[in-house]
C-alpha cells in the first residue's frame, strides 16, 4: 500500500543533521497523520478481518481438523507427499545456500519463502484447506467462543459415539463366525465341542 512518507523523511533528515529545532509541531502532526492514514489504508486494502473471518468459519465447519482431534497426520502426509517434498526441498536449499553476500531485499525474500514453506507444510499436515473468502465477516471473540464451545461439545459427543460404534462393530465381526473359513460355516455348531 502506498502512503506519503515525505513528512517522515523530513523529520529523519532533520534528526540526521542535528537540527532538532526544525522539527515543528505541525511537521510532527503531519508525519503522524500520514502514518495513521497509511495504517487504515492498509487495513482497508488487505481486509485483515476477512482473513480472520475465513479462519473462524472454516474452524467451526471443520472442528475435528481445527482442534486436531480427528486429524490423521499420516494420511495427510501420504496424500500430500509430493507438495510436501517440494516444500521440504525448497527449505533445504534455503538453509544450504550461501547468505554471505546477499542484499537486504534478498534476505526478506528468503524469509518470505521460509514462512510460506513452513505454513504450507503445517497446513498440509493438519489438513487446513480453507479457501479465501473476501466477504467473510470476523466474529467477536465472545460470539466465536460461544459457537466454538457448542461445536466442540457436539464434536466430542460424535467422536465418542464413533468410538463406541467402532468397538461394537469389532465385537460383531468377532462374534460372526471365527471358524467359517476353516470349517465351512460349522463354527457355531463346533463352538461348544470339546475334544477332551
Amino acid at each position: 500500500m502506498q502512503g506519503s512518507f515525505d513528512n517522515m523523511y523530513k523529520i529523519a533528515d532533520h534528526l540526521d543533521d542535528g537540527m532538532f529545532s526544525l522539527i515543528s509541531k505541525d511537521l510532527s502532526i503531519a508525519a503522524m497523520t500520514d502514518m495513521i492514514d497509511l495504517f487504515y489504508k492498509n487495513v482497508d486494502y488487505c481486509n485483515f478481518e476477512a482473513v480472520i473471518g475465513t479462519y473462524q468459519s472454516w474452524c467451526l465447519d471443520n472442528m475435528e481438523v481445527c482442534t486436531m482431534e480427528g486429524t490423521d497426520i499420516f494420511a495427510n502426509l501420504e496424500s500430500n507427499a509430493l507438495p510436501l517434498m517440494s516444500k521440504g526441498f525448497d527449505l533445504f536449499n534455503l538453509i544450504m545456500s550461501d547468505d554471505s553476500c546477499v542484499s537486504d531485499e534478498q534476505v526478506v525474500g528468503e524469509a518470505q519463502r521460509v514462512a510460506e514453506d513452513m505454513t504450507s507444510i503445517m497446513a498440509s499436515l493438519i489438513g487446513f484447506d480453507a479457501k479465501w473468502d473476501s466477504s467473510a465477516k470476523m466474529m467477536s471473540d465472545k460470539d466465536f467462543d460461544k459457537q466454538y464451545s457448542a461445536k466442540y461439545k457436539e464434536m466430542k459427543k460424535q467422536l465418542k459415539e464413533k468410538k463406541y460404534q467402532k468397538s461394537d462393530l469389532e465385537e460383531q465381526k468377532l462374534s460372526v463366525d471365527p471358524y467359517a473359513a476353516i470349517f465351512g460355516g460349522l463354527g457355531p455348531q463346533l463352538s461348544g465341542f470339546k475334544l477332551f
